[in-house]
């Protein structure tokens, strides 16, 4: 596996993008954590683009081939939460909710021939 990023999109805005990803701006419709321990956020500045280092309190993780990556997604609290199965690491982004623009899952790749495992409602 190279680098990818997974997470939940604002279904409409992305596809109105043509599935482009412009990754130095706000408002690419994106929630995600990138396996070089990177986050992204549609709206939070200092969430997105962001490789953490170890010396912070709050930090991604880094995720590799045959890692299982959960997340969760709050409605309520406008949070999802990532978390590394069999690890204690764990991360967390606020969310937008906008009327009329579903979220959905999402994967970013940046090589081609890089695949990931959908699992939904997975169990432990």
């Amino acid at each position: 596996m190279n680098w990818l990023a997974v997470g939940v999109c604002h279904k409409n805005l992305v596809q109105s993008k043509n599935f482009s990803f412009s990754f130095n701006v706000l408002g690419h419709g994106a929630y995600m954590v990138s396996s070089n321990g990177g986050s992204w956020s549609d709206t939070k500045s200092e969430a997105n683009n962001a490789v953490k280092v170890p010396t912070l309190l709050i930090q991604s993780f880094k995720f590799g081939k045959g890692d299982i990556i959960q997340a969760e997604l709050n409605l309520q609290s406008k949070k999802i939460k990532f978390k590394k199965r069999g690890t204690q690491d764990q991360y967390e982004l606020d969310v937008q909710l906008k009327d009329g623009d579903p979220l959905s899952p999402c994967v970013l790749f940046y090589y081609p021939n890089d695949e990931v495992e959908y699992i939904n409602d997975f169990k432990e």
